[in-house]
């Protein structure tokens, strides 16, 4: 009986072993600064388990949709930004990129989350949202906010969204107006009355009145709206730290922010983790990154803080991806 119970527990110890081998991709952030050192990070304790140097300053990053590369843009000490890369993660091997030519004034392709969709986005002077069905692309359409106030000295008006499962959701802005949304639908054919959006960050004493620039995240069928911090003309600069920080849960049938989340940390981004149920933000200490900054990771259902990191100061860049293979200790991108 003895022997069978220790053969048992064998059986169960090595069943254990194959499913933690099987798991498949773990999901890491890739946070770079312009030292040009990138950190392989673990999403849940934020520490860091692996560094990728790069020879050259770090300005922007993205993690592909598999987390297999890294798009990476950077420039050598003393030249103009920013030369366009491919890491491929597996291979540390580093592929110079030329940009598309193309003029047309949209955006990168935000791609729906069934794949079935490309969404591009226009600010400046007429925004608007290009759509294409990517089984068909050659039927694309454009869609054009209605009614918008004509642009004036105070600012034009600029685009952002997000996709959250089967919808879009095309939020409109310029400086000093809370802006307009649009829930939008892959088949729309036209964009109807948007929804105001209600004023938020309002500060007593500050030359603006709200902030200049806004953006979105969705995570866990939630929209957030927060102020990114951290830009040569965002208010910082003139009101000082004192601002309200952290992000707005949006009500996106009424426009209404139901709850302020993480109003301690001072966004420049935030991201979503490739399930769709936390968000990573990048948090200023201080205006102009004279400061540390600090990695906070949040619950998407509420917005509730789960884990914090503090890194040096700089500018630091954050993004999300699966890894099958993970690099080790200090490693070096190799240039083809």
């Amino acid at each position: 009986m003895v022997r069978l119970l220790q053969m048992i527990v064998c059986l169960l110890m090595l069943r254990g072993a194959s499913d933690l081998w099987s798991q498949g991709p773990t999901e890491f952030l890739f946070a770079a600064r312009r030292s040009g050192i990138a950190e392989v990070v673990d999403a849940v304790t934020l520490d860091t388990v692996a560094r990728v140097h790069f020879g050259f300053q770090v300005e922007r990053l993205s993690a592909s949709a598999d987390g297999s590369r890294l798009e990476v843009a950077g420039y050598a000490a003393g030249a103009p930004c920013c030369k366009h890369y491919t890491l491929d993660l597996a291979t540390l091997k580093l592929e110079e990129e030329v940009p598309s030519s193309e003029s047309s004034g949209y955006g990168a392709c935000l791609v729906s989350p069934d794949g079935g969709w490309c969404f591009r986005l226009k600010s400046f002077r007429g925004p608007a949202l290009r759509v294409v069905d990517l089984r068909e692309p050659e039927a694309a359409r454009v869609l054009i906010p209605p009614d918008l106030p004509e642009e004036n000295s105070e600012g034009n008006w600029s685009a952002t969204g997000v996709w959250s499962g089967a919808r879009f959701y095309l939020y409109v802005q310029r400086p000093n107006d809370p802006g307009l949304l649009w829930t939008v639908l892959p088949g729309a054919q036209v964009l109807g009355t948007g929804t105001e959006v209600a004023p938020f960050s309002e500060a007593l004493g500050c030359r603006a009145r709200l902030p200049v620039s806004k953006s979105l995240v969705a995570a866990a069928g939630n929209i957030f709206l927060y102020e990114p911090f951290g830009s040569k003309s965002d208010r910082a600069g003139t009101c000082g730290m004192a601002l309200p920080g952290g992000a707005w849960m949006l009500d996106t049938d009424t426009g209404r922010l139901t709850k302020q989340v993480a109003a301690l940390f001072h966004f420049n981004s935030l991201i979503p983790d490739p399930y769709g149920s936390t968000l990573y933000g990048v948090a200023l200490g201080k205006a102009d990154w004279n400061g540390p900054v600090q990695v906070v990771r949040l619950d998407g259902r509420d917005g509730t803080v789960l884990q914090t990191r503090t890194f040096e100061p700089g500018v630091l860049q954050i993004a999300i991806g699966l890894l099958a293979k993970v690099p080790a200790g200090d490693v070096s991108a190799r240039p083809q």
